[in-house]
């Protein structure tokens, strides 16, 4: 029995094996088969050339900046000496007129009193200056008034010696010379009279010698005095009488040309006057408000918060920090501050804003209230939604300035912080276009494939812009035609 069983075994196995095999053999060339009758089944993809906006996203990089800020410095407009401080606030949250800081007014006190007697002694130079002012236009008039009188008597004297003077000192010369004259004839007469009388006589007395002997020497002395009197008087007539007349005459010319000279002057000087004096109350009125300045620059000694926010150390530019100072440069006892340092930056980051440009090719996409988002590597993925509030009109560089309002907060949002955004293009003009990878391009030009109820047509396209993964297309296709996804592959 055993020796049936174990041939019967291997000769109904081998066939039923057999035909495993051949079904398992035949398994992938059915697949095979099915899935390249799918495959010629399935039309290829196509997409539906669209009219409409062409819009897309324009990404930027800004900085978060506050809405509001002001800077806070010592401003000091007279006094120029050292600045020390006494107290400071810390940096932080601040209400609006607390103090920031507090300089010492040591220093200050003490130049105020030199100034006080500076400006005592300039109120007295302008009085003086008044003052003279005042009697030096008294003075001009009793000049004017002296010097005309002066005129007037030169040239009344004048015309008295050229009138009437001359010929009666002339007459009174001649009459003097001419009596003079008559005198010493009459003597000339007596004394031979005289000798004829004491000749005659043989016995002469000598009293009527002594007589006769006097008169010989009366009557030379007589013609010696008219010798001297003849050449007075040609003197007088030739030379003493004219050079009064010229003196007169330059005398009179001389008022004439001192009173001309005044006159002429006399709107200058009075100019020079009016001018000094202007100078003077200018330069009082310089003085005084400096002397102003000065006693307000008092209370500038002590700086307060401007606006309530959060006070930093440091100048924000606007979109930056220029510079941040060390906390111990506050420390009471520090100097070394200069009027017009900037002190403090107090911030209100409760409304904060973003500062970016965007290029000239996107100005006719980026429009106010447009939609944005905003992403800092502070804040990690968390994302910002921002509105477009200004577009710069004017840019520099190709380069136009753009301000959007950002919502939402959060602890780590701050002025100064750098982003990066998204602004939602404005939606242009309605335009044909497809996406980018149904255009095939061949040696330089365009073509999309058409779809229809044959083959698909390859047609020449005109391409425009491009944005967002699609293409306008300006001429070849219209609106509602369907082209191929992805070009055909060439068989």
């Amino acid at each position: 029995m055993p020796a049936p069983r174990s041939t019967l075994a291997p000769a109904l196995l081998l066939p039923a094996l057999a035909l495993l095999i051949a079904l398992l053999a035949a398994a992938p060339a059915a697949a095979e088969e099915k899935s390249a009758a799918s495959t010629e089944s399935a039309p290829p993809a196509t997409v539906v050339v669209k009219r409409g906006p062409l819009g897309d996203a324009i990404e930027a990089k800004g900085t978060i900046v506050p809405a509001r800020f002001e800077t806070v410095a010592c401003e000091m407009k007279a006094y120029r000496g050292p600045l020390e401080i006494v107290e400071s606030a810390p940096e932080g949250p601040v209400v609006k007129g607390q103090t920031l800081v507090r300089f010492s007014d040591e220093k200050y006190r003490k130049e105020l009193v030199a100034r006080e007697r500076s400006f005592a002694l300039a109120r007295i130079k302008l009085q003086k200056a008044e003052i003279d002012a005042r009697l030096r236009k008294e003075e001009t008039a009793v000049s004017l008034d002296d010097l005309t009188r002066k005129k007037r008597l030169a040239d009344e004297a004048l015309e008295r010696f050229e009138t009437v003077e001359r010929k009666m000192l002339e007459d009174s010369k001649k009459y003097s010379f001419e009596g003079r004259r008559i005198q010493i004839q009459n003597m000339r007469e007596e004394l031979q009279q005289l000798q004829k009388m004491y000749t005659e006589d043989d016995l002469t007395e000598e009293t009527e010698e002594i007589v006769l002997n006097r008169n010989k020497r009366s009557f030379e002395r007589m013609l010696e005095s008219f010798e001297r009197t003849k050449k007075r008087h040609e003197y007088d007539m030739k030379v003493d009488l004219p050079r009064r007349h010229e003196s007169l005459r330059l005398s009179a010319r001389k008022a004439r040309n001192s009173l001309e000279r005044y006159q002429s002057t006399l709107a200058l000087d009075k100019e020079s006057r009016r001018l000094g004096l202007e100078k003077a109350r200018e330069d009082f009125a310089k003085a005084e408000k400096s002397m102003a300045e000065f006693r307000a620059d008092g209370e500038r000694l002590t700086v307060k918060a401007p606006m309530a926010g959060y006070a930093v150390r440091g100048t924000f530019s606007g979109t930056s920090w220029k510079s941040l100072v060390a906390a111990d440069r506050y420390e009471a006892g520090e100097d070394g501050f200069k009027s017009g340092q900037t002190l403090y930056t107090v911030l209100d980051e409760s409304v904060l804003r973003v500062k970016t440009t965007i290029p000239e090719s996107a100005l006719a996409h980026v429009k106010p209230k447009l939609a944005a988002t905003v992403h800092t590597s502070a804040t990690g993925k968390k994302a910002f939604e921002a509105e477009v509030a200004v577009v710069a009109r004017y840019g520099t560089g190709g380069k136009h300035a753009v301000t959007l309002r950002l919502r939402g907060g959060h602890p780590l949002l701050r002025a100064g912080l750098s982003c990066k955004l998204e602004i939602a293009k404005a939606a242009g003009e309605e335009v044909l276009s497809v996406p980018l990878g149904c255009v095939h391009m061949e040696k330089g030009k365009a073509f999309v494939f058409v779809a229809g109820e044959g083959d698909p047509v390859k047609t020449a396209v005109k391409l425009g812009r491009k944005a967002g993964g699609r293409v306008v297309i300006e001429d070849g296709v219209n609106a509602g035609q369907r082209v191929f996804a992805s070009p055909p592959k060439a068989e």
